[in-house]
C-alpha cells in the first residue's frame, strides 16, 4: 500500500568470524522480516463485504477484463453473475477486505468505479 517500513536491530560485540553466530543473526533477521511482513499483509478473512458491480451488457471485453481480474485477486473469495439484461449485467463479489482496499485494488488494474449508487458502476 506504499507504505515504506524501516526496521532496525542492533547486535552488540558479535563476532563476524564465528559462522555459527552469523548463521543465527541471519535466522534472527529473516524471522524478524517475515513477521513484520506477515503483520502488515494480513486480512480478516472473516469481513465478508458483498459488492454488487454494474456492467454495460454491450461491453464484453470489459467484462472478461473484469472477470479475469476478480480471479487474480486474493482477497475476492467468489463472485458471479447475479442478474442481467440487454443494459446491463450485475456481478455480486464477495470481498474480504474494506470497500476503499477494493476501489485500491481495482485502480491497480486501471478499472474505473463510479460507487454512487447502492449498485456499483464500472465505466
Amino acid at each position: 500500500d506504499k507504505k515504506i517500513l524501516l526496521v532496525n536491530k542492533i547486535y552488540n560485540g558479535k563476532n563476524i568470524n564465528d559462522v555459527e553466530l552469523i548463521n543465527n543473526l541471519i535466522m534472527d533477521l529473516k524471522e524478524n522480516y517475515e513477521d513484520k511482513w506477515k503483520s502488515i499483509n494480513k486480512f480478516n478473512k472473516s469481513i465478508s463485504l458483498p459488492i454488487r458491480l454494474s456492467v454495460d451488457s454491450k461491453n464484453i471485453e470489459l467484462s472478461k477484463k473484469l472477470e479475469n481480474t476478480l480471479f487474480s485477486i486474493d482477497l475476492v473469495s467468489h463472485f458471479k453473475i447475479e442478474k442481467f439484461n440487454n443494459k446491463q449485467t450485475i456481478y455480486k463479489i464477495i470481498y474480504n477486505s474494506s470497500p476503499d482496499r477494493f476501489i485500491e485494488n481495482m485502480l491497480q488494474f486501471k478499472f474505473n468505479i463510479q460507487t454512487s449508487e447502492e449498485i456499483w458502476k464500472l465505466k
